[in-house]
C-alpha cells in the first residue's frame, strides 16, 4: 500500500468525504468542511482511492514546521473504510519538514509506533437506545439528586446562537483562563456558525422564570453520533445544576433512538466525573508525540 502526503488544497475534497463517510469509525471531526474552520491549515496522509485517511492540523512557528492536535478536533486520527490502517506507514509518508508531530491514534491500530510518546486519553460515551427511564436510572444518584434540584426550578430550554454562548462563556469560565486567546472564540464561533447552516449543530441554553440564561451547551449531530463540544455556565446555573439539566435533555430527547452520546473527553477529573455520572462508558485512545527538534529548542511550544 503506498501513501503520499498532501495539503488540502491538494485533495480532492469531494472525495475525501464521500470516502469518509463510508468508514465505520468517521467523525464529523474529520470531515473537510470541519477541519477548515477548527485548523489555522491542514494536510493529510492518503492512500490512492482514500480508503485510508489522516487527517492532521500544521503549521510553522519561528521557521520550524509542525503537527499539532487542534483543540477543536479532538479525536483525529486514521479513518478507514476497512477499519484497520497501517498507521506505522502512514506516519512514515509524514515529511521530513515536520519537527514535531501530534497524533492521535483512535483505536484501528493495537500498537504505537515505538518512535512516539504515548499518553493515554479518556473519553465518555453513552448509547441512547433504551428508554429514558433506564437511562436516568442508571445516572449517579448524586446526578439524578441535582436534577431533581433543577426541575423544581422549572428551567426552560430553547436554542440560542453563537455569540450568546461565546458570552455566558467570556463572562464566567473565560476569565479564568488566560491562555484562551479571541482567535480560539472567533474558531469555536465559526465552527458552530458553519455547523447551524449545515444543519449539523444545535446550541441550547437552560433559561430561568425570568429569562436569564443560566447553562449552555453547543452539540454537533451527525452519523448517529451527538458531540457535546462546547458548554458554559454561570454561578447560578453551577448552583441550581442547569448543565446536568441541559445534558438530561439532550439524553431524554434522544432516547431509545441508535444515538451515541459522546462527552468530548477531558484530562480534568471534575469535568469526566461529571460526564461518567450521567452512566456514560469510559473509552480510551492515545496520544502520540514525537518531537525531532535540536535538544536547545526540545521546550518549543506552538
Amino acid at each position: 500500500m503506498q501513501y503520499k502526503y498532501l495539503h488540502s488544497s491538494e485533495i480532492d475534497l469531494q472525495l475525501w468525504d464521500s470516502q469518509l463517510a463510508k468508514c465505520p469509525n468517521r467523525l464529523v471531526f474529520a470531515e473537510s468542511w470541519y477541519l477548515k474552520e477548527a485548523c489555522v491549515n491542514w494536510a493529510a496522509i492518503v492512500n490512492d482511492d482514500y480508503t485510508e485517511l489522516l487527517p492532521f492540523a500544521i503549521n510553522k512557528k519561528m521557521g520550524i514546521s509542525y503537527i499539532y492536535a487542534p483543540w477543536a478536533a479532538p479525536r483525529l486520527g486514521c479513518f478507514s473504510i476497512n477499519n484497520k490502517c497501517n498507521l506505522a506507514k502512514m506516519l512514515e509518508a509524514i515529511p521530513k519538514k515536520f519537527k514535531v508531530i501530534e497524533i492521535v491514534n483512535n483505536g484501528l491500530v493495537n500498537e504505537n509506533p515505538s518512535a512516539f510518546k504515548n499518553t493515554t486519553r479518556h473519553n465518555y460515551i453513552a448509547h441512547l437506545n433504551q428508554p429514558y427511564e433506564t437511562l436516568r436510572a442508571n445516572y449517579h444518584y448524586k446526578t439524578r439528586n441535582i436534577l431533581k434540584k433543577a426541575e423544581k426550578v422549572n428551567l426552560k430550554v430553547k436554542s440560542i446562537g453563537a455569540q450568546e454562548i461565546l458570552q455566558l462563556f467570556k463572562s464566567n469560565t473565560g476569565k479564568s483562563l488566560s491562555h484562551i486567546k479571541e482567535k480560539n472564540y472567533l474558531d469555536i464561533k465559526n465552527i458552530i456558525e458553519k455547523s447551524l447552516q449545515l444543519k449539523f449543530g444545535e446550541v441550547l441554553g437552560a433559561f430561568d422564570d425570568e429569562q436569564n440564561l443560566l447553562a449552555a451547551i453547543f452539540s454537533l449531530k451527525k452519523n448517529d453520533r451527538i458531540v457535546n463540544l462546547f458548554v458554559a455556565s454561570n454561578e447560578m446555573g453551577k448552583k441550581i445544576g442547569a448543565m446536568t439539566f441541559l445534558v438530561d435533555h439532550i439524553i431524554k430527547s434522544n432516547s431509545q433512538t441508535n444515538t451515541v452520546l459522546d462527552f468530548a473527553g477531558s484530562s480534568i477529573r471534575s469535568i469526566a466525573r461529571f460526564n461518567e455520572r450521567f452512566g456514560a462508558q469510559l473509552e480510551t485512545y492515545s496520544f502520540l508525540q514525537n518531537n525531532n527538534l535540536p535538544a536547545l529548542l526540545k521546550l518549543f511550544k506552538r
